[in-house]
């Protein structure tokens, strides 16, 4: 019976159902509430009329009315009454539009009454609260007027619900539709088998024929995988052989790694992307062909699917053994060259994984940019986009020019200073805004050309395409430009850096440092006695920063981890000086430890740190002992007072463990050290510089360990900073993390140099259809082959020389700054130079043979067809 009388219901319906049965709960609710008793509509009535007096029953239900006049009662009294049995003709056409619901007649001119009578009462019983004041409950004010939210909420769900219906039926419709023109498609699209032979033979044909662009594919897949593995092998090889329970040693490998892993990721992803979007767009002709011909979508998807597939699974194969040939010639040349280094771990099968899991998704992601990219371009109208002229910067060009030299002016001044580490962000912006400056200021140039007649019309052949096609021109030179930057300043520099840096050994003037107190004065004696050490005790302090992190803080909360240095006075200072044969300089400093100066322990390879990072401030906030952990925000300076440097040096007086990141000497006048070394309380308070000789070296190891188990509370801050140092460990480290960073930095260049020479092959490719119909045209205007010939070389080697120029400029100025930020000396400025020419020099030579060899083919290929062409046009002439 239930499936009878709702089976055909609308939704409309349902929500008359649904709402007059919530309408019986409303009306039935006992809302009146009295001192007799709680009653509803219908009970209230009821008692009124078995009472026979309305007005007296109200004045026994409310005390309060008894107050008032008798008039003023009777008039309330009928008032009352209005509104019960007006609510109670509601309450009658709730029912009765749920009974003609059910009964599936027409119920539309109800639900309007209801609307007007809802209103009715509210009304009368407004008049009746303002009369009767406080005489009756809170209820029978809101009650009643709750009635228009439902009558409200009721007439909105119905027309939601009857819009809901016609979208429904339409819906219906359109996907019946739909099924039948797929019904029909399928139909007349059947196909009741395989493709022949022919089918394959002609697409192998084309691919042969496309073999350059298969190349190109073939060659981003393989540069990817094959230096992705190299970075996830050695940071295998290292972890597995220079590890502490399996972790890295020292904050620099992981480092080096994690910096290169990303960059890696990113410039791997990009060139995917551009060699992907450039072959989708050479095969188009294929495409179009195979559509020609009755080709089903699916068997021309499956065909590209199927290319790239084995394509990428080929290079990838291939990038991996070429990987592990690398990194086994790396194992070898190490072993030679750096047999401190000992024998490194081997390449696991973990290696493998990562490696073809990293591959495959950053193909998969560049895929699905090309392919997004690719819809875009499909989407436009693409005839008239080839015959319409790129747009240029507008009205606002000056202004643009005028802010983005402004940005790049303030990033520049940014990067030299040490507060901000030699930070990759004002790197990024700083090369953004020299893209916006690019195409800018050569719009403004093209204009004020373009209004010298006798100069512009001169310069057509040459200038005409950076005009017609003025956005991809710029947008080539400026990814062309932030290439030659990157390799020849970012990534060069790490190359070079670690090439001119002084040996390690160096580095650490003594075989052991501790950070001992009074309470090792034992353990001391015993060291110094069993390993014949000589012992050189100072006082120091623990000096801990606000911030050692690059990233960004909630600075409402303690910064983590702390940077933890180490504070000794200017007489401490000069006597290390003295101990390595240097002479000290003059210190400018204060007895209320207001001014310090700062010697950053650190080697040429390292990048310039701040001693504090917190809010890139000038001025570090120092606290004398141990990291404070937690403390009130408004507390921060209080307990990390501001200093002011007066001085900065960077030099290695005790040794770089850390390379400037910990462990810094942070020196203060003596009259406030002296004070701050009696007030501390906690950690270090003695500098104890060891020297040991060689044969006893394995049995001081012992010391140190037992000294550190010793000091465990001290090192629980951050892993990062030990109790005690050990020159052997750390030069082996420091070996570890240079080869590294030179290795990873390699790859980046090449993968760098891989991506500009692609971006020049993919310019030019790309527009030599366009080439050679242009040239064909001013060939009939007369133009000459040599005049045509250094034309079109110059067509192609705009898109060398500019970048090459504009990296020229700014290349030396970020260079000069790195050389102020890590103090360089004479010898070091030589030395870089030397080495960044021999760099810079084989980076040239590469660019300019893949210069040569486009030229030669633009030229022969544009040549050929104006050839071919002439015949023609001479019979046509006859």
């Amino acid at each position: 019976m239930r499936g009878m009388i709702f089976s055909k219901f609308v939704k409309n319906q349902w929500v008359d159902v649904v709402m007059s049965i919530l309408a019986q709960f409303y009306f039935l609710f006992p809302w009146i509430q009295t001192e007799s008793g709680n009653y509803n509509v219908i009970m209230y009535l009821a008692r009124g009329f078995w009472l026979q007096d309305f007005s007296s029953m109200l004045k026994m239900d409310f005390p309060t009315l008894q107050a008032l006049g008798k008039n003023d009662v009777q008039e309330i009294s009928i008032l009352f009454q209005m509104l019960l049995w007006i609510m109670m003709a509601v309450w009658i056409m709730s029912i009765l539009i749920l009974i003609l619901t059910l009964l599936r007649k027409e119920t539309r001119w109800l639900l309007p009454a209801m609307n007007v009578l809802a209103v009715i009462p509210n009304y009368f019983w407004t008049v009746s609260v303002s009369w009767t004041g406080d005489a009756l409950p809170v209820i029978h004010l809101l009650y009643p007027m709750s009635l228009i939210f439902l009558n409200g909420i009721w007439l909105v769900a119905e027309k939601m619900a009857e819009a809901w219906d016609e979208a429904a039926r339409n819906k219906k419709e359109e996907d019946e539709r739909r099924r039948l023109y797929k019904k029909e498609r399928k139909r007349r699209l059947y196909f009741p088998g395989r493709y022949s032979g022919l089918y394959y033979q002609m697409l192998w044909k084309d691919l042969k024929f496309r073999w350059r662009d298969v190349c190109f594919l073939f060659l981003a897949g393989f540069l990817t995988a094959m230096f992705l593995f190299t970075g996830v092998g050695m940071l295998n090889i290292f972890s597995s052989s220079h590890g502490e329970e399996q972790a890295l040693l020292g904050a620099g490998l992981v480092e080096i790694m994690r910096d290169f892993l990303i960059v890696m990721v990113l410039i791997a992803l990009f060139l995917v992307t551009l060699v992907l979007s450039f072959y989708r767009q050479r095969r188009a002709e294929s495409t179009g062909l195979l559509e020609t011909l009755g080709i089903r979508s699916d068997a021309r998807f499956a065909a590209w699917i199927r290319e790239i597939v084995l394509c990428f699974a080929a290079a990838g194969i291939a990038g991996m053994a070429a990987g592990t040939l690398l990194i086994q010639l790396f194992r070898s040349v190490a072993g030679y060259f750096a047999p401190e280094l000992g024998d490194l771990g081997n390449v696991t099968v973990f290696s493998y994984l990562w490696t073809a899991g990293g591959v495959f998704l950053i193909e998969l992601v560049g895929f699905a940019i090309s392919h997004d990219m690719e819809a875009a371009r499909s989407s436009t109208d693409g005839r008239a986009a080839a015959a319409r002229a790129e747009k240029m910067p507008g009205r606002l060009k000056w202004l643009w020019l005028l802010i983005a030299c402004i940005l790049a002016g303030w990033c520049i001044c940014r990067y030299a200073e040490r507060r901000t580490g030699e930070s990759i962000f004002f790197l990024s912006l700083f090369l953004l805004c020299l893209a916006v400056v690019i195409r800018n200021a050569w719009a403004i140039l093209i204009t004020w050309r373009e209004k010298q007649p006798e100069v512009y019309i001169r310069e057509i052949p040459r200038v005409h395409m950076i005009r017609y096609r003025f956005r991809t021109t710029v947008r080539y030179v400026s990814l062309l430009t932030i290439v030659h930057i990157c390799v020849l300043f970012f990534f060069g520099v790490r190359l070079v850096s670690n090439q001119i840096a002084e040996d390690p050994e160096s580095l650490f003037p003594y075989d052991y440092v501790f950070l001992a107190n009074e309470t090792d004065e034992e353990l001391l004696g015993e060291f110094q006695e069993a390993c014949d050490a000589e012992l050189t005790t100072y006082p120091m302090v623990r000096a801990t920063t606000v911030d050692n992190t690059e990233m960004p803080d909630d600075m409402r909360q303690p910064m983590i981890p702390q940077g933890q240095n180490i504070g000794i006075s200017e007489s401490t200072y000069r006597q290390l000086k003295e101990a390595l044969g240097e002479k000290a300089e003059e210190l400018k400093l204060d007895d209320e430890g207001n001014f310090v100066h700062i010697v950053y322990q650190q080697d040429a390879a390292a990048k310039a740190k701040p001693v504090d990072w917190y809010l890139g401030l000038e001025t570090p906030y120092v606290h004398i002992g141990t990291p404070v952990y937690p403390y009130n925000m408004l507390d921060r300076e209080t307990i990390f007072p501001p200093r002011q440097i007066t001085g900065e040096e960077t030099e290695s007086l005790i040794g770089c463990f850390r390379q400037g990141k910990y462990e810094n000497l942070i020196v203060f006048s003596d009259a406030y050290f002296e004070e701050a070394h009696r007030e501390v309380e906690e950690g270090p308070t003695q500098l104890v510089l060891a020297e040991v000789p060689e044969e006893n070296q394995e049995q001081a190891h012992t010391y140190m360990e037992a000294f550190r188990e010793a000091h465990q509370e001290d090192e629980a801050h951050d892993s990062m900073v030990k109790s005690a140092y050990a020159k052997e460990e750390a030069v082996r480290q420091r070996y570890v993390e240079r080869m590294a960073d030179m290795t990873v930095n390699g790859c980046l260049i090449l993968m760098l140099l891989a991506i500009s020479l692609f971006l020049l092959h993919v310019k030019v490719k790309m527009e030599l259809p366009q080439m050679q119909k242009r040239y064909q045209f001013m060939e009939c205007f007369g133009m000459r082959q040599t005049e045509r010939v250094r034309t079109e070389r110059r067509e192609v080697s705009r898109f060398l020389w500019i970048p090459l120029l504009l990296s020229a400029v700014f290349v030396p100025v970020f260079t000069g700054i790195v050389f102020r930020l890590r103090e360089f000396d004479a010898g070091e400025i030589r030395a870089y130079l030397l080495c960044w020419a021999g760099l810079a020099a084989i980076y040239l030579a590469v660019q300019l043979l893949n210069l040569k060899i486009l030229e030669y083919d633009v030229t022969k290929k544009v040549e050929e067809t104006i050839r071919k062409e002439r015949p023609l046009q001479v019979k046509n002439d006859r």
